[in-house]
C-alpha cells in the first residue's frame, strides 16, 4: 500500500480572514432574507406544508411569484 503526504501553507492570518469574510457573508445574507421577509415577498411556511404539495403551498408560491415579478418591474435608486 502506497502512501502519501500532502503538506499545504498558506500564509499567517489568511485562513482567519477568509472564515471572517464567510461569517460576514452569512450575516448580510440573513439580513436580506429578513429583508425579504418584512417586504413580504418570502414567506415562511412547514416544511410539512410544502411536501406535501398542500393547496395552501401552492397558492403561497403564486402569491411569491406575483410579488417577484412587482418587484422587477421597480426602479432601483
Amino acid at each position: 500500500m502506497r502512501s502519501c503526504f500532502i503538506r499545504i501553507e498558506v500564509p499567517e492570518g489568511e485562513v482567519k480572514q477568509i472564515l471572517d469574510e464567510l461569517n460576514k457573508a452569512q450575516e448580510k445574507i440573513y439580513e436580506c432574507y429578513n429583508r425579504l421577509e418584512g417586504l413580504g415577498v418570502v414567506t415562511v411556511i412547514k416544511k410539512d406544508a410544502a411536501e406535501n404539495g398542500d393547496a395552501k403551498s401552492e397558492e403561497l408560491s403564486k402569491a411569491l411569484e406575483q410579488k417577484l415579478e412587482h418587484l422587477s418591474d421597480l426602479d432601483y435608486v
